[in-house]
């Protein structure tokens, strides 16, 4: 585990000195790699660098969860909570069927 967790740091590094899919294939997307970068220029040091990508990526992680979360909530006090609670025609047009356009 920890192996592979170096290796992907050296991809982070490579990827801020070559060219993806150029000079080197990346062990996964590259999309990543960009967002570690980033969070691997604000650290003094390689080894604070590799703390500031887990962490980083770990609040990346809980914020989406909770941005998630928060979306789910909507969708239900709009839509679903009126279907439920039989009102679903009193709810102005939004009805249990368009669900899909929140």
């Amino acid at each position: 585990s920890y192996l592979n967790e170096f290796s992907g740091a050296w991809s982070v590094v490579q990827v801020g000195a070559e060219i993806p899919y150029v000079d080197f294939k990346p062990y996964k997307p590259v999309l990543g790699y960009w967002i570690q970068l980033a969070l691997l220029k604000l650290a003094p040091d390689p080894w604070n660098g590799y703390r500031v990508i887990r962490l980083g990526m770990a609040w990346l992680a809980v914020s989406s969860l909770f941005g998630g979360a928060l979306w789910l909530r909507r969708i239900f006090r709009l839509c679903w909570q009126p279907c439920l609670q039989g009102s679903a025609s009193q709810n102005s047009g939004t009805g249990c069927r368009e669900l899909w356009l929140l």
